[in-house]
Formats: structure tokens, sequence, C-alpha cells
């Protein structure tokens, strides 16, 4: 009974520290933010069939295929605006755009996939939950685009009287409901022991510097 009692105590005064009380309301928001649907895959026009051979075994099929003659920095932002806001109230989503590689599309995709028929690949990530990865094919901006010669430029016609210069493929990884909440456990469980850890570190670095400067005073010059 004792042991109960003490460890009842030891309990009820952690849970009241105020430092324990801002990490378990700020550990429940990340929750929260993990538990808002994912919106909807932006649709960049016609929707086309995705083209055999797309599929990758990292992230699956594509969403399609579409084309636009926007330029590459007007197709990503059109992305990140309508991908920002989770479909509940409109709650803005923290987004970040990360640039890869062209060259990386041969490992998230698969070998036919590399800088020869990728012109740019974009992520567009909510941190801890989904992304969509954006491989674009074709004329990046218009001022290129012109300074090339005709046979030079790269069309796209998926339709009879439709010239398109920019091709787009959407992937969206969206990780399943127990994956976030695994996520959100690990970090629960593992943030207070590396936060203790290294303020030991710290506080133990501190003393010996500390005893550095006992050990070693400046001496005063005459």
């Amino acid at each position: 009974m004792v042991v109960i009692f003490n460890l009842k105590k030891k309990l009820t005064k952690l849970l009241s520290s105020k430092i324990v009380l801002i990490y378990l309301f700020l550990m429940g928001l990340l929750l929260v933010y993990l538990c808002l649907p994912s919106p909807q895959l932006p649709q960049l026009g016609e929707k086309y069939p995705p083209e055999p051979g797309f599929t990758s075994d990292l992230i699956g099929e594509p969403s399609g295929t579409y084309f636009t003659n926007l330029e590459k920095d007007e197709a990503v932002n059109f992305y990140a605006a309508n991908f920002s806001s989770s479909p509940f109230l409109g709650l803005p989503l923290p987004t970040r755009i990360i640039e890869h590689r062209p060259e990386y599309a041969n490992e998230i995709i698969n070998d036919m996939h590399n800088a020869k028929n990728t012109s740019f690949l974009i992520e567009i990530n909510h941190p801890l939950k989904e992304s969509i990865i954006i491989k674009g094919y074709g004329e990046i901006n218009k001022k290129d685009r012109e300074e090339k010669a005709d046979n030079e430029v790269r069309t796209f016609t998926p339709s009879p009287g439709e010239v398109y210069f920019l091709k787009i493929t959407p992937y969206q990884i969206k990780p399943t409901p127990g994956q976030r909440f695994l996520s959100w456990l690990v970090m629960l469980l593992i943030i207070p022991p590396v936060i203790v850890f290294f303020e030991k570190q710290a506080k133990e670095a501190g003393k010996a510097i500390g005893n550095i400067f006992q050990k070693n005073p400046n001496k005063k010059t005459p």
C-alpha cells in the first residue's frame, strides 16, 4: 500500500508540472493534426489514364496523367495552394515543397524513369502525414521554349487539335491511420528521454567547463 501511495503521489506531482502539461498539450495538438482528413489530390485539367510502366513498387500507381501549358512554377504553385488545407473546416496544414533531382525518379519509380524523361520532380509534403510527388516532363518555362528550335520543343497531343508543352504525373502517398498513430506514439515516448539525456549531457558539460576554469583561473598580468 505504501508503494502504491508513493507512486500515486509521484504521478500526481509529475502531472501537475507545467512543463509536462505543456508537453501533453502539444502532443494532443499533434494527434489532432495527424487525425485531420487528407485533402484530395488537385485536378490539373482533364485526367488521362496513367501510362503503362508508371507504377512504382515504392509509391504505387500515379493518380493519372495531366497535360498543361502552365510553366513549372505555376503548376507547382497550383498543387501547393490546393493541397495546403484539410477538408475539415478548411484548417491550414503545414506544407513544405521539396525539389528532388530529376535523377531521383530512377530510384522512387523504376529504371525506365530517369533524367531523360523527367524535367523536374517535386514533393509537396505535410510532415508526418501525406505527400504528393509530381513528375513533370516537357518545357518548364516559356523563355527556354522560345530559345529552342521548333524541332527541339517537346509537345504533347493527347487529343486531336490539342497541343501542350508539359506533362504532369502526380503520385499521392497516404499513410494509414495506424501508421500515423504509431508515429505519434513513438514521438510521445521518445521525446522525453531524449530531452532528459541532452539536458543531463549539457549539465555535465557545463560542470566540466566550470571545473576547468576553477583549476586554471586567469592570471593577472603585472
